[in-house]
């Protein structure tokens, strides 16, 4: 009757121990789930501003004497990362030439918003004073879209540089963990 194979409950799978979806594998769906819903989100909020961009510029295209330039930059500012985006893709990480399309157009955005600001922030208080009665200043309705969107564009930046050097940073420490586990193991043996 006490007899057996040698095998008992302790030593099998119980339950919960087995390799399929427990309670735990909930929270990380629905975390990932957030996550990708929230990018989602800001892609689509960034496709927005970048039409809102393009849109208000040509609207306003003859409406700033004062500094002719601001439509153009709001013009040029909502289009050009729209049609970068047509041209990027996912590739094995060597270097293409949508890779060096991609870094030219950054820089070139990059540069487009030292412009960009460079133009809005110098006349802005000027064109909400009235431009003190003068024929050829800008309308304040373009006057104060050009300036938020700007700001928006330098957060924006912002974010992004924060986000690259905390990814840089979580990837140099991984780096670094598995040298140094391989140099442990390669030491112990």
């Amino acid at each position: 009757m006490g007899h057996g194979n040698g095998r008992g409950e302790a030593g099998g799978r119980g339950q919960g121990q087995g390799q399929g979806r427990g309670r735990g594998d909930t929270g990380a769906m629905a975390g990932v789930i957030c996550f990708i819903i929230v990018v989602a989100l800001l892609v689509l909020a960034f496709i927005g501003l970048c039409i809102a961009k393009a849109v208000m510029g040509k609207e306003y295209f003859n409406d700033c004497p004062k500094q002719y330039l601001i439509p153009v930059y709001l013009i040029v500012s909502g289009s050009v990362p729209l049609l970068m985006g047509g041209l990027l893709k996912r590739d094995d990480g060597e270097i293409n030439v949508f890779n060096i399309i991609g870094a030219i157009g950054f820089l070139f955005q990059f540069a487009w918003l030292i412009c960009g600001s460079v133009w809005v922030f110098g006349i802005y208080s000027d064109v909400m004073d009235g431009c003190g009665g003068a024929k050829d200043c800008c309308n304040p309705s373009l006057m104060k879209f050009a300036f938020a969107v700007t700001i928006v564009d330098w957060v924006f930046l912002g974010l992004i540089v924060v986000v690259v050097c905390f990814l840089f940073g979580v990837i140099m420490c991984c780096v670094s963990d598995e040298e140094e586990e391989s140099t442990g193991t390669e030491l112990k043996e």
